[in-house]
């Protein structure tokens, strides 16, 4: 069973895909992505962040958003929630959390110079 709380571990992202999932039954995807997405994105950065030794937000002036930055990558969560809303769960936040707090960012992520 998931975690009903939102607590910053890397397990309530598992609750986070749950309730996506639950909003996607009832509302257009378009739509939630414009209302959720930047709140659930500065979540899963959040989670990022406490659970990554040296990861610290930033903003990417570029793309006009926050990104969570490490010593080698740049995450988007806020794009990656956008992504799990009007794409699919093939976009899984659980997979994206846990590659960015394992700085295993996969080749098209974001490599800093």
């Amino acid at each position: 069973m998931p975690p009903t709380s939102f607590d910053y571990t890397v397990e309530s992202i598992t609750a986070l895909e749950v309730l996506i999932g639950t909003l996607l039954e009832s509302a257009s995807p378009a739509d939630l992505d414009k209302s959720f997405s930047l709140g659930m994105g500065a979540y899963v950065g959040e989670v990022i962040v406490r659970h990554r030794t040296g990861a610290h937000w930033s903003y990417d002036t570029d793309q006009s958003t926050a990104l969570v930055q490490s010593a080698q990558h740049g995450s988007y969560p806020v794009f990656k929630v956008s992504k799990r809303f009007t794409i699919g769960p093939e976009h899984s936040l659980v997979q994206f959390v846990q590659a960015a707090i394992d700085d295993e960012m996969p080749p098209e992520a974001r490599r800093l110079p």
